[in-house]
């Protein structure tokens, strides 16, 4: 089984101080399964070492005040789910940050990811009337369903 897990908890060096936390049940589910580690402070363009920062709601947060954004996958019976192989996309960017190329940035740094872990597509639903829809065209992905509010897309890797 693939699993995304925080790549400071796995022990890489990517904390706010340089360090980690490295955590004992990660690394044990790092020897038992295939493991993805992500650091979403580092794809949202903070250094390291940093402002110490929190993921508070989804968002990357700096202890000074500056909010950046965090993107993510995961694969289960969501909106923007094609099957069981596909990981989806959810992404939040607060408006202020949006149309700078941080949100570009960040999905295209996922989608190398993925590719490089192997899957072959990713996915993800988004609102007909969000402007994000140009972004995600832009990075790969294409219209494959829709529905009166929402399109589904998915990014061919």
């Amino acid at each position: 089984m693939k699993i995304m897990v925080s790549a400071c908890l796995a022990g890489e060096n990517c904390k706010y101080n340089g360090g980690n936390n490295r955590n004992g049940t990660v690394l044990q589910l790092m020897a038992e399964n295939e493991v993805i580690t992500v650091c979403p402070e580092q794809m949202g363009g903070l250094p390291t070492p940093r402002v110490p920062s929190e993921i508070r709601d989804g968002v990357v947060t700096a202890k000074d005040g500056r909010i950046i954004g965090a993107v993510w996958t995961r694969i289960m019976n969501d909106y923007g789910h094609v099957d069981d192989e596909t990981p989806s996309f959810a992404i939040s960017l607060f408006s202020e940050y949006r149309g700078q190329g941080i949100g570009t940035r960040l999905m295209k740094e996922m989608l190398s990811l993925l590719k490089e872990h192997g899957y072959r597509q990713a996915s993800l639903a988004v609102q007909k009337a969000n402007n994000a829809v140009r972004m995600y065209r832009n990075v790969g992905f294409e219209i494959i369903d829709e529905n009166d509010e929402e399109y589904i897309m998915v990014c061919r890797l």
